[in-house]
């Protein structure tokens, strides 16, 4: 369920406000938010509020794909979409899955593999 949401929200939104004229990506990014993301976050932080008040993961207490899917979409997200935000805090109503994404990002694994990436990608970088 998480991961088939978090597909479709790649192409309702972030692929739209990627296609999109630099003229029309803030108010395409902004409906977007407004929209879909505004909804299916909503729906995913009763979830996580439902699993020990927000602070596990989506399912549990471990990290599952479904916590990994939504984070590498939100880092997506945050770099596609937030620029063109003007201001706007897309996790103001979304506080538990704001902590989600950051608990995700201190995991262990999760923090070797973006590490082991950056240091690796930085050689085709001239």
């Amino acid at each position: 369920m998480v991961y088939d949401t978090v597909d479709d929200l790649i192409t309702l939104g972030v692929s739209k406000v990627y296609r999109a004229s630099m003229v029309d990506k803030p108010k395409v990014a902004i409906d977007f938010v407004e929209g879909d993301f505004k909804s299916y976050f909503n729906a995913l932080e009763k979830m996580l509020e439902s699993n020990n008040g927000g602070k596990g993961y989506i399912v549990g207490k471990q990290l599952t794909y479904a916590d990994l899917m939504v984070f590498v979409y939100l880092n997506m997200f945050d770099q596609l979409v937030g620029p063109h935000l003007k201001g706007k805090d897309p996790y103001k109503t979304i506080p538990l899955v704001k902590k989600l994404k950051e608990r995700v990002g201190k995991h262990p694994k999760v923090k070797e593999f973006y590490f082991e990436r950056e240091n690796n990608n930085k050689e085709f970088i001239a």
